[in-house]
């Protein structure tokens, strides 16, 4: 699917593509942060700034380019949130509290042709401190920095096939297994996003310049948050960027949106809503794909366990930060 581009591209002279491209592979060095994965900046691969379409009329974002069929890619997610509530249940009923801190997760994902494995890194949440009078030391902040039990570490191995992806090996865990076969269900709405295999959909055969605004609804959602998503999101093209010497259109974006049943990393399914105030986002020009996200605003999350019941519900305000490091073998 391709989205259609807000009317209004301007026709700029050669001078003025001289003057943009300059500004490609400006800024500072690229930088590993581990709470943000691969940061912004630097100068571009030679061979993938070969391959950026830049004319008269604007930027294109490719989908023409061959996509690898072999690669790894590890992303980072980072959400902070901050006078947030965690509403469960229990046999005394629903209980609430409040909640602070950031969920960190890391997630390697190997693709060799029709095979992928993904195995959990991290997954964890981590409370802040607060500092006592005297400055040494503090205690933790109210919260549960429990909320489910980990699976940190496992992993699980899929192959597509013409009905549709399979569960390679047997898990010895339950639990485990009871992630694998709701990863399997929804793979092909979650790999899209993590950058493994192409985005769909994409922007479409329209060229931009910074400035340009792009409106997304509905599944078209799925650009920046995969399958199963809804919404109204609105995107303004502000400048082209290097991350990790791969050359990026830089959004910014606001909106509402929705994500229905999407697994956790502990095998949970999960309801989300977000009204998004600010973010960025870096998308790829040579491949359908998106290094980096950036977000803030209020988020509702409703957990729900492998019986469908409600595990429980987190509101509050977030920052996500969200970073693909993407290495096609034999980089």
């Amino acid at each position: 699917m391709w989205l259609a581009v807000v009317p209004g591209l301007l026709v700029v002279s050669c001078e003025k593509i001289r003057e943009i491209k300059s500004k490609v592979g400006g800024g500072a060095g690229e930088v590993a942060n581990d709470e943000g994965g691969v940061m912004p900046g630097g100068d571009a691969l030679p061979e993938l700034q070969a391959l950026v379409d830049l004319n008269e009329q604007g930027y294109l974002f490719r989908r023409d380019q061959a996509f690898p069929e072999h690669l790894t890619v590890r992303q980072q997610t980072s959400t902070d949130i901050s006078k947030g509530r965690v509403f469960g249940r229990s046999a005394l009923g629903t209980e609430s509290e409040a909640i602070e801190g950031t969920w960190e997760d890391t997630v390697n994902i190997e693709r060799d042709g029709s095979k992928v494995t993904i195995k959990i890194e991290t997954t964890r949440f981590v409370k802040p401190i607060i500092e006592g009078e005297s400055g040494k030391g503090g205690t933790p902040a109210a919260g549960d920095d429990q909320l489910h039990e980990s699976l940190e570490g496992v992993g699980a191995t899929f192959l597509k096939r013409d009905k549709g992806w399979q569960l390679v090996g047997e898990q010895s865990d339950f639990r485990v297994m009871a992630w694998a076969q709701q990863m399997r269900e929804q793979l092909d709405d979650y790999l899209p996003g993590t950058g493994v295999i192409p985005n769909s959909p994409w922007f479409g055969p329209k060229r931009m310049l910074p400035g340009v605004k792009v409106e997304l609804r509905g599944p078209e959602t799925a650009l920046i948050l995969g399958g199963r998503s809804g919404g109204h999101l609105q995107l303004s093209f502000d400048r082209v960027e290097n991350i990790g010497g791969h050359p990026c259109g830089v959004f910014q974006w606001s909106g509402e949106f929705t994500i229905a049943k999407q697994v956790n990393f502990a095998g949970e399914r999960k309801n989300l809503e977000m009204s998004v105030s600010k973010g960025q986002l870096w998308c790829s020009l040579i491949h359908p794909l998106i290094l980096r996200s950036e977000s803030e605003g209020v988020l509702t999350s409703e957990w729900r366990g492998p019986d469908g019941n409600l595990a429980r519900r987190i509101q509050g305000s977030v920052k996500i930060r969200e970073s693909r490091t993407w290495l096609p073998a034999g980089d």
